[in-house]
């Protein structure tokens, strides 16, 4: 099990370690300055020791990894909660030190979980301990730390605990940054897949699956209008000029049946090899028609390159009064297949129309 954070997201979270290496450097360094004011010279020690701990870390980051600041954000709590509980006593609020302790266990880049559930039971042990022995048995000193005749430790208590607090909010930043962006991978994988498996990859249409899945979702409808478009001699296409020419026969097409129907239709597919279908509801009869006469000049007018290649398209075209119902989908589409055929044998390049 690796990091939970991606390769930006580990960068991100080296710039929050260095934010923390200063910030808890500096409170140490000002810990120390009050220790020595008030004559606490043992806690003294201790805070300047885990400060230039700090600072020697933040010095070394560039030959140190995101792991080094986690190791030492571990070392740094467990040894100040065990020496400050020991001086001030368990209410001095040293206990919230150990839940950025586990929390950052699933910041570092650890390849394997055992660290992290070694670590976690680690420091429980230490917890465990630290409150046996100084709460249980008592072997804290709890000597008052007294500012301008005042007791303190209970300020203590809420500044650690406002600490930790923000630590953590930090963490579950970095995680829900993380989570968010899984979530948003695997959105886009599942709409790519979709896309892919409902789109010819050639023509960039509806395939002849999705179609047929889009034609349930329809409400009962009328007038509605089929039409059939076949590129004339494909065949010859592709054996004279080569299937590279072919596609871009095919793609021409398809930009002509968009550019003419799509203002009527999203029904439009790749219906298979050089054929098209198209299934339009938002039109009328002569509005449609008319589309398909477009088409068919449009399509005759292109010149592929500088060769000398006449591309023409014929073209079924069905119109239907009745409601749509996708039980006769078939012999809607026999009697447009039917349209297509009569206009392929008698010359090509032409639009035949039936009315029912």
């Amino acid at each position: 099990m690796g990091s939970l954070l991606s390769e930006e997201d580990i960068f991100i979270a080296n710039k929050v370690g260095k934010y923390i290496l200063v910030l808890f450097s500096s409170i140490y360094l000002a810990i120390s300055l009050l220790m020595y004011s008030t004559n606490n010279y043992y806690p003294l020690c201790v805070n300047l020791f885990l400060a230039f701990l700090y600072i020697y870390v933040f010095i070394n980051l560039k030959r140190l990894n995101l792991n080094h600041i986690i190791y030492t954000i571990h070392l740094v709590c467990i040894i100040y909660s065990i020496f400050m509980v020991l001086y001030f006593g368990w209410n001095y609020g040293a206990q919230y030190f150990l839940i950025p302790c586990i929390a950052f266990c699933y910041v570092g880049q650890f390849d394997n979980k055992k660290t992290i559930y070694l670590l976690a039971i680690i420091e429980s042990i230490i917890f465990e301990l630290l409150y046996v022995f100084m709460e249980v048995k008592g072997y804290s000193m709890n000597v008052e730390l007294v500012i301008f005749g005042h007791k303190v430790n209970g300020v203590f208590y809420v500044i650690h605990s406002l600490i930790a607090c923000f630590v953590i909010m930090i963490v579950m930043y970095l995680l829900k940054i993380r989570t968010n962006k899984v979530i948003e991978k695997k959105e886009t994988i599942n709409e790519v897949l979709s896309i892919n498996a409902s789109t010819d990859p050639l023509t960039y249409l509806l395939n002849r699956w999705a179609f047929m899945e889009k034609i349930h979702l329809i409400e009962y409808k009328k007038p509605f209008h089929f039409a059939l478009v076949d590129i004339d001699f494909f065949k010859k296409v592709n054996d004279t000029y080569g299937h590279s020419v072919g596609d871009e026969v095919l793609r021409i097409a398809s930009s002509c049946i968009k550019a003419n129907f799509s203002k009527y239709t999203d029904m439009i597919a790749r219906w298979g090899g050089e054929e098209f279908l198209i299934l339009a509801f938002a039109c009328s009869d002569d509005e449609f028609y008319k589309a398909c006469e477009n088409l068919r000049k449009d399509f005759n007018k292109t010149k592929l390159y500088s060769k000398e290649l006449t591309l023409s398209v014929s073209i079924g075209c069905l119109h239907i009064d009745s409601d749509f119902s996708y039980n006769d989908f078939d012999s809607y589409i026999k009697r447009v297949d039917d349209l297509l055929y009569d206009a392929k044998n008698t010359g090509r390049n032409k639009v035949i129309v039936s009315k029912n």
